[in-house]
């Protein structure tokens, strides 16, 4: 019966000691979640920037300007015609 009372309170002392550990992991995995998501954040604008980098370049060819002048060239003929 001695050893059970002795058995009940180190697990009664290590449960106390667990629960008050709790705030302090809930803060752990709060800043380790932080750091999860500013690291997707910026693999992902990485990946976003070069996106747009390349449309940028794409945008100032001039096969673009080419499509562009012949986009125009239905609407400059119709407002010839009136």
């Amino acid at each position: 019966m001695c050893h059970r009372q002795s058995s009940y309170r180190q697990e009664k002392t290590k449960g106390n000691e667990l629960s008050q550990r709790g705030p302090e992991v809930i803060e752990e995995l709060s800043v380790e979640s932080r750091a999860i998501v500013e690291t997707f954040e910026k693999a992902l604008n990485v990946c976003f920037g070069k996106y747009l980098e390349a449309q940028r370049k794409w945008v100032e060819t001039r096969a673009v300007r080419d499509l562009e002048f012949e986009g125009d060239k239905p609407s400059r003929d119709c407002h010839r015609g009136m």
